[in-house]
């Protein structure tokens, strides 16, 4: 608390006017201006300027307010959380409330007043100002300690500041700032991810999600709602699953911490590469993922790639925009002789709009959803490289779309095959792969082409790691 007392003895000075350690009544010069992000830094206490440290951006907003008289004080006293607001944004479970004297001839009567707080329950004192020579405007506690106390985002806690002085009481009704972080969440598996899997082989995956004050740094947590391990290879939910049903509950009663242990089988005909993704949610609805990567060849990667083109229209001549974004495994199993055969499976999905620049005219489509895009592959690996060298074959790689929206649209729906275009970028990405720091190899190919009045920029990375067996 020494930290704080510091801070606040600072703040009183700049509210007031007045150099620290003495009476602000007793002084009639003027103080020096001093930096506001000046006051958090020092050879005892972390570095609380904005922009640094963990994240404390509003303690400088406050001595600013301060500074420039900018509460929007309504009476001698006022009562305000850390953002000179009434909502309280909490930190490791505690709040911080912030006491301050709107009018001069009030300083010393609010200094010899005391704070209490409740939330529904008998309200309880939370500190006096006693020291005129050195007033402690800032105030923390703990909503569970209360009588009745709740520690839920929107709940509300009354704050009364009680004086001597009567025309210096106030009470501030207020809200306990919403839940905005994201669970904790820790998975654990068996074999370990990246760990080569056969049909039939069973992966047990454990997942621990916590919404523990030690775990999650600001904020006020609703506690562990929902915890599910999702096959996105197959595109389905793998049982059992994790749930709370019931309302979110305050303090001790809140499911603070849950965890969940599934098995997965893999199945006969299992796709190039198993992606498991762990998601736990809290009951604000914000939640966290890890994704599990069990490769059933002794080589795996991904291919992604997006582009978008534009064509300048005319009021005579029409343009348009487009965009594709795509997305696959890929896989190789190595024999003993080293080459290497595999297959590539994702997906991909593309938008185009033809229009006249005036929009008298137009036509939008776009793909129904994600359309496959595969490919056998086939190669031998290179002692050299450190890698297989591979290209594909029989690729398939349509794109269908349909028109979504149009105004005289005289086109019809396009169907496009982008067969070609993998089989030139995927050999190219191979021979520029290099290997990264963590191990795996990687390439890049970029596209950028501008003409007179259209332009394309796009690009494909290739990913390639060895599988661990």
């Amino acid at each position: 608390m020494k930290r704080w007392l510091v801070f606040f003895a600072a703040l009183a000075a700049l509210v007031l006017g007045a150099p620290f350690g003495k009476s602000a009544v007793a002084q009639t010069g003027q103080s020096q201006a001093v930096a506001a992000d000046l006051l958090f830094t020092g050879p005892t206490s972390p570095d609380l300027r904005a922009g640094v440290g963990f994240g404390a951006s509003w303690l400088v907003d406050f001595v600013q307010r301060a500074q420039q008289r900018t509460f929007g004080c309504d009476g001698p006293t006022v009562i305000m959380s850390g953002n000179a607001d009434d909502i309280v944004r909490g930190y490791r479970g505690e709040a911080y409330i912030f006491v301050a004297t709107c009018r001069i001839e009030f300083i010393h009567v609010s200094q010899l007043g005391r704070l209490t707080a409740s939330q529904g329950g008998a309200p309880v004192a939370v500190g006096r100002i006693p020291d005129p020579a050195a007033p402690e405007h800032g105030f923390s506690l703990f909503p569970c300690s209360l009588p009745g106390g709740s520690d839920l985002p929107d709940a509300k806690l009354t704050m009364a500041f009680v004086s001597p002085n009567v025309a210096a009481n106030k009470t501030e009704t207020m809200t306990l700032a919403r839940d905005q972080d994201k669970p904790t969440l820790k998975t654990t598996s068996q074999p370990p991810k990246g760990t080569k899997v056969r049909p039939g082989d069973r992966i047990t995956v454990r997942i621990e999600a916590s919404e523990e004050y030690r775990d999650t740094r600001w904020g006020w947590q609703s506690g562990i709602k929902k915890i599910q391990l999702r096959d996105e290879s197959l595109n389905r939910d793998v049982v059992p699953h994790y749930e709370d049903t019931g309302p979110m509950r305050p303090c001790a009663e809140k499911p603070w911490k849950q965890w969940l242990e599934v098995t997965y089988t893999v199945p006969p005909n299992p796709p190039p590469v198993i992606r498991l993704r762990a998601t736990a949610w809290d009951f604000a609805g914000n939640k966290d993922e890890d994704v599990g990567v069990f490769p059933t060849g002794d080589w795996y990667g991904t291919l992604e790639w997006s582009f978008e083109g534009t064509t300048e229209g005319t009021p005579t001549s029409v343009g348009g925009n487009s965009k594709r974004t795509g997305r696959a495994d890929l896989v190789l199993k190595q024999n003993r002789r080293g080459t290497v055969e595999g297959t590539l499976l994702g997906s991909q999905t593309m938008e185009n709009l033809w229009a006249y620049s005036d929009m008298h005219q137009y036509c939008r489509f776009r793909t129904r959803g994600p359309n496959e895009v595969s490919a056998k592959l086939e190669g031998a690996y290179e002692e050299t490289r450190g890698h297989p060298m591979f290209q594909p074959s029989e690729i398939v790689a349509n794109v269908e779309e349909v028109l979504v929206d149009s105004r005289e649209c005289t086109s019809p729906p396009s169907r496009s095959d982008m067969s070609m275009e993998l089989s030139a970028f995927l050999p190219r990405l191979v021979h520029k792969l290099r290997r990264t720091a963590d191990g795996s190899f990687a390439a890049r190919e970029e596209i950028n082409s501008v003409g007179p009045r259209s332009r394309l920029t796009g690009q494909y990375v290739l990913r390639l790691r060895q599988t661990s067996n």
